[in-house]
């Protein structure tokens, strides 16, 4: 997801919506930016995302604070929100250990040639609510949250479709190549993102794996004073918007009106 102003966009190919433009983190972050820049023209920006979300917010917000090209569209960004990630290159070089190439199996395998045909022959509703059950918390009143209002059936329903599979395999696929590229490359340049970042994470899930997920993001902010982070406890896994939407919710309002002001 990305969030601008009152503006919840879904990212391209992910159920609801089509791919109609190449499934990189540049290209679906430039054409949700021009679409809300049509909506909503002339206001400032607040980046916010979740997951595959945020790392399209955390592309964007380099490219800003960068621009790639004379043409790269021109906005006020207030501050950027992500929830739950280590950068993309930093999770793909954790896969040197086992235990987490095993949790996070679905990073080469979505990306992989033959995932789309796998899924769809498995069923992506079975794929989905799989994946759902692996990557939750353990509190049970996280999960109560994550499955209240028929929450995973919606999810399981958009993978029925031929089209979401393949959108989101995409979406991974571009995410093995040429994204952890392009941002070793901007490391080794200097390129990072400016001004206010949120970020959270689990500490069950993100935090078992990489440790202090917020000292990680020290080196991909130019000013570090900039940045906030929040673990999450209490036994709540990744989705941390539904299992933690109080926590989530006040943090992102708290970071709103601060940046905002």
């Amino acid at each position: 997801m990305i969030s601008l102003d009152s503006c919840a966009l879904q990212l391209p190919g992910y159920g609801l919506s089509t791919l109609k433009t190449k499934a990189t983190t540049r290209a679906k972050g430039g054409s949700l930016l021009e679409a809300c820049q049509e909506a909503f023209p002339g206001r400032d920006i607040i980046l916010g995302g979740h997951d595959r979300g945020a790392r399209l917010c955390h592309r964007v917000s380099v490219d800003h604070a960068h621009p790639p090209s004379s043409t790269a569209p021109s906005y006020k960004l207030l501050g950027t929100v992500l929830i739950d990630i280590v950068p993309t290159l930093i999770q793909w070089q954790a896969f040197a250990n086992p235990k987490a190439g095993v949790a996070y199996y679905h990073w080469p395998f979505l990306a992989s040639p033959t995932a789309a045909e796998m899924i769809h022959a498995y069923g992506g509703d079975r794929w989905v609510h799989n994946g759902l059950s692996r990557i939750q918390g353990d509190s049970a009143e996280g999960q109560a949250k994550f499955q209240s209002d028929n929450a995973w059936e919606v999810y399981e329903s958009q993978f029925t479709k031929r089209e979401t599979i393949e959108g989101s395999c995409a979406d991974y696929a571009a995410g093995a190549d040429p994204e952890p590229q392009a941002q070793a490359e901007d490391q080794k340049a200097g390129r990072k993102m400016q001004g206010p970042v949120l970020v959270m994470w689990s500490l069950a899930r993100l935090g078992s794996m990489h440790g202090d997920v917020g000292s990680i993001w020290k080196d991909w902010v130019e000013n570090e004073a900039q940045l906030k982070a929040i673990g999450c406890g209490d036994g709540v896994g990744h989705y941390l918007p539904e299992e933690s939407h109080n926590l989530i919710g006040n943090s992102i309002l708290d970071f709103v009106k601060k940046v905002s002001t």
